[in-house]
């Protein structure tokens, strides 16, 4: 017992177990930044269609377990079909589904400011904030992830490279010891500088393969 409590005893605390692997944990840091910068679209489209598929198969099992509770062969069945269709509309709508997700939560988010309302306008503020949500999300959902996954992920990539010069530890943020805001306008001001040219750059290649995947517009003769 005494051999296990000085085992124990000389075990690094979690400071040191950050300190050992933070070269490891800035590179991860850094890589992450990388590919959300450049491919942050592709990736949140492939995120969403494997999230739409696992909802297929989970209202799949669901159905089957309601109608055919003791049937494995119902619910894997039932699992495999749903996974399918998930694919195929993930595949296929997969922006469709995500306009229909904002429609749901404008009308949610502006049903209880409807009630302090006159009954005759307390159903016109849930729609209407419902249809501007919808129309938002489908005019400005690429352009919108594009942007944020460009500035984002070349915050992570320039700030996570830097460690391995010098920078300061991104891990010292992350616990609540100190601000990011302190980071990015009290630190060294070429980091932001060249977060903002990686952001452009990220930005400006997303934009180039979405435009590039788009159908082209069809011309008459």
């Amino acid at each position: 017992m005494q051999e296990q409590i000085d085992v124990l005893k000389d075990m690094p605390d979690i400071k040191e177990l950050f300190a050992l692997s933070a070269p490891i944990l800035h590179g991860l840091i850094a890589l992450w930044g990388l590919l959300d910068c450049f491919f942050g679209l592709k990736i949140f489209m492939g995120t969403v269609r494997i999230l739409m598929a696992f909802v297929g198969a989970t209202v799949g099992a669901t159905l089957a377990m309601h109608f055919w509770p003791g049937s494995v062969g119902a619910l894997l069945g039932a699992a495999g079909v749903g996974l399918l269709a998930g694919i195929l509309i993930g595949w296929y709508v997969w922006k469709m589904g995500l306009v229909l997700m904002a429609v749901m939560a404008g009308f949610m988010f502006a049903t209880p400011f409807a009630q302090a309302l006159s009954t005759n306008y307390a159903l016109i503020l849930p729609l209407g904030a419902a249809v501007l949500a919808g129309v938002f999300v489908f005019l400005m959902l690429e352009p919108a992830v594009i942007c944020s996954t460009a500035m984002t992920g070349a915050f992570r990539m320039v700030y996570g490279a830097a460690f391995f010069m010098g920078g300061a530890s991104l891990l010292d943020y992350v616990g609540g010891e100190k601000n990011v805001e302190d980071l990015l306008l009290g630190g060294d001001w070429r980091l932001a500088v060249g977060t903002l040219a990686a952001a452009a750059l990220g930005a400006f290649v997303q934009f180039h393969f979405w435009r590039k995947s788009r159908p082209a517009p069809s011309r008459e003769e």
